[in-house]
């Protein structure tokens, strides 16, 4: 417990130092958020209307302590452009991005733990070379580029998924499925990749263990020596670069959302950044840190699932 209360506040503390950061990194952007909404045409007086109704017209300093103290009740903010709360927004588009994550990290670590595996049990051989070569493009591979290659063979030209839109795989598993499946590939195949060069230096450097060599001088099938033996003792790199990936996912849902016209907070975020809309922006990134925080968390806790050493 002592643990855990030293992690939480740590993650309070990065939240609260991420949100400041945001907070001074928007304002110092170009362009006036009540211009953009009032629009070209607007008169200088309801453009200065709209900046004292929003406190934009205050100091800086004013601006940002009412901000912290609106964040202490609870409250993220009126979005500017919806004119609605910020919390009602990310409320509405939290699912599809959710599900989009969860996909995309089951079909990563699939992805990871089988090439991983694959090249490590044929280390210097034909398999193992292929694995590495493809693993070596598709790093060096924009997911966006990826998701419109992926768009052009399965949408336009065999028309077997929908090109864009969302359906929510709970009410609706096949047309949601047919929506998710494209955007989770793309996304959790810059995941997988990255897992499989670490699955297959920890399964290497498994194999090679003295354990291993035990279990197979009692007469242990391979099939039980990869997957029993040297496998689980591979976990904590998978487990660890897992954590820190789900970072480089919720970045990736931004550019994900928009390449496949998928609603969500990667869409809603995009919008409210070129609207000039600070409290959607500031709302969704501040989620977004702390879902990374805590996910980080939970990393370190399956760790003594993983490894009972760790435990003691």
């Amino acid at each position: 417990m002592r643990y855990l209360a030293s992690r939480l506040l740590q993650a309070v503390v990065v939240v609260f130092g991420v949100a400041t950061v945001m907070f001074f990194l928007l304002r110092a952007v170009p362009g006036d958020p009540a211009a953009v909404i009032a629009g070209p045409n607007a008169s200088p007086a309801t453009i200065a209307a709209l900046r004292a109704e929003y406190h934009l017209n205050q100091p800086l300093l004013a601006q940002y302590g009412n901000w912290i103290a609106s964040l202490a009740t609870g409250h993220l903010g009126t979005s500017i452009a919806y004119q609605e709360p910020v919390s009602t927004l990310i409320g509405q588009n939290f699912d599809p991005t959710l599900q989009l994550l969860v996909a995309a990290v089951i079909i990563g670590t699939a992805i990871g733990l089988a090439l991983g595996v694959i090249a490590a049990t044929h280390r210097r051989k034909t398999a193992d070379v292929v694995v590495s070569a493809f693993t070596a493009g598709t790093l060096g591979m924009p997911a966006f580029w990826t998701g419109l290659l992926l768009l052009l063979v399965f949408a336009v030209k065999l028309h077997w998924v929908p090109s864009g839109g969302w359906a929510n795989v709970l009410t609706s598993p096949a047309a949601g499925l047919r929506t998710l499946v494209l955007p989770a590939v793309t996304l959790g195949l810059g995941v997988g990749v990255v897992q499989a060069r670490f699955v297959r230096s920890a399964m290497i450097q498994a194999l090679d263990g003295d354990y291993v060599r035990t279990a197979r001088a009692k007469g242990a099938s391979e099939r039980s020596v990869v997957w029993k033996h040297a496998l689980r003792n591979a976990l904590l790199p998978l487990v660890t670069i897992t954590g820190i990936q789900v970072g480089v996912l919720l970045g990736g849902a931004v550019v994900i959302e928009e390449v496949f016209n998928r609603p969500g907070l990667g869409s809603v975020v995009a919008t409210a950044i070129s609207n000039r809309d600070y409290p959607v922006v500031e709302g969704v990134i501040l989620v977004l840190v702390a879902a990374f925080c805590l996910v980080n968390l939970l990393t370190d806790v399956a760790y003594s699932f993983i490894d009972p050493r760790i435990r003691r």
